[in-house]
């Protein structure tokens, strides 16, 4: 009993005499002007974006769950400690953040804050569509951003804790590339498909029609997978949206309608989108053949009732540039590189001939001047044979035919003379 009593006596003297002796020795390491011990690692990196600075100071717990923590991790151990159990932690296999932030868990403090000031982000390269410019395309190149390296960067903390210090360190950075580069948008420009169709410049009305449908195209932009639809892009065919009254076909004859020669701008817009590779999902015929198109390659729209819609089966968009001048109606389609060209063929496979010939007096010289002769005659309707049509697809690699589709079967009416004469 007398063993035990001392034992409770003279340990919390011990005890205590230790603590006066440590706080004595703290207040001269305070106190001094000297250098920080040797054991207090320290490392510094130094970057155009300015200096950062780890110090390995020690940490002070919370509670006794936090310096069991502390204990075990050696965190507050010395240098020499920590180098073991660094050392051993990376032989197992741990990343380097993972071995230096068990010993040194505030270095992740420091690579956050360079992590943050020396990100750059990267910038996409950029592209416009100007399809009336030469060329039609401008491309603003793209920038690489950085950032930091960071399983690099603890590795630089590990070396230099293995070697006692470090300083004038340059954080190791890598180059962050951007996803849209200038190459990937230039491989986009290649012109998938060039068609033009002729009209005359005479008929203003006509020609103007067939303008202003163009206008409504031209620079659209097809996203994968979008679908067009000239209707929509287009609009209704009207006095208050600008068209004019020209010639079209309604019901196996010629007449006056807003809108005339619109048809033959779809019509040029959908040879050029069977030459590009674009699904065609809506394609209507004339009751007539058109003569500014093979047979079974033209595409009759109306505001009402007939589209033409077509989709973009690539992986990339495409571009399209359509406009009318000088008696040429012209649709090119930008994209990316073919593998194969694309011919649409036209095959006639029957010719239905046309009804005799009418001949009506113009009674009321509608077409004649009242001056006419008794008899005197005028063709004011030439007649056009029927035909009954097909339309394939060839696709050719180089001279070489690999594939050829049938896209469409189509019967166009015939149509009857006429010729009026003075009564």
């Amino acid at each position: 009993m007398r063993v035990k009593r001392l034992h409770k006596l003279f340990f919390p003297s011990l005890i205590l005499l230790c603590g006066i002796a440590l706080m004595s020795l703290g207040a001269s390491v305070v106190s001094s002007e000297a250098a920080p011990a040797p054991d207090v690692f320290t490392v510094t990196f130094e970057s155009d974006s300015g200096s950062f600075c780890y110090i390995d100071r020690r940490i002070e717990p919370t509670d006794y769950l936090v310096a069991d923590e502390i204990y075990a991790r050696k965190i507050n151990a010395p240098l020499t400690e920590k180098r073991a159990m660094m050392s051993r932690a990376v032989r197992a296999g741990a990343s380097y953040e993972r071995a230096v932030t068990l010993c040194m868990p505030k270095a992740a403090d420091t690579v956050d804050e360079m992590e943050r000031a020396l990100y750059v982000p990267c910038k996409d390269a950029e592209m416009t569509f100007d399809p009336s410019g030469t060329p039609p395309f401008t491309i603003k190149r793209e920038k690489n951003g950085r950032r930091l390296d960071r399983e690099k960067t603890f590795e630089l903390i590990y070396i230099c804790a293995m070697r006692g210090y470090g300083e004038g360190i340059a954080p190791p950075v890598v180059a962050v590339k951007p996803e849209v580069t200038s190459e990937k948008l230039i491989a986009r420009t290649y012109l998938r498909a060039n068609f033009s169709t002729a009209f005359s410049a005479d008929n203003v009305d006509r020609s103007h029609n067939i303008a202003l449908a163009l206008s409504h195209v031209d620079g659209t932009v097809l996203n994968p997978g979008d679908e067009f639809s000239f209707n929509t892009l287009v609009g209704a065919r009207t006095e208050n949206r600008g068209f004019r009254r020209a010639k079209i076909i309604m019901d196996g004859d010629y007449v006056l309608g807003f809108g005339g020669g619109v048809c033959q701008a779809s019509t040029t817009l959908y040879n050029a989108a069977l030459r590009a590779g674009l699904e065609i999902t809506e394609v209507h015929p004339h009751s007539l053949t058109s003569g500014y198109v093979a047979a079974s390659l033209d595409a009759m729209v109306n505001s009402s009732s007939a589209d033409l819609k077509f989709k973009n089966p690539l992986t990339e968009p495409v571009y399209i540039a359509a406009r009318a001048e000088n008696g040429i109606a012209r649709v090119r389609i930008f994209g990316s590189k073919s593998e194969l060209k694309i011919v649409p063929v036209s095959i006639i496979k029957e010719t239905i001939a046309p009804p005799e010939e009418e001949v009506v007096p113009d009674v009321e010289h509608k077409y004649l001047p009242s001056e006419a002769e008794s008899g005197e005659r005028l063709l004011i309707r030439n007649p056009k044979d029927g035909i009954k049509s097909e339309a394939y697809l060839e696709y050719y690699r180089g001279a070489v035919l690999v594939r050829r589709i049938k896209i469409r079967s189509d019967s166009y009416r015939p149509l009857r003379g006429m010729t009026v004469y003075a009564p």
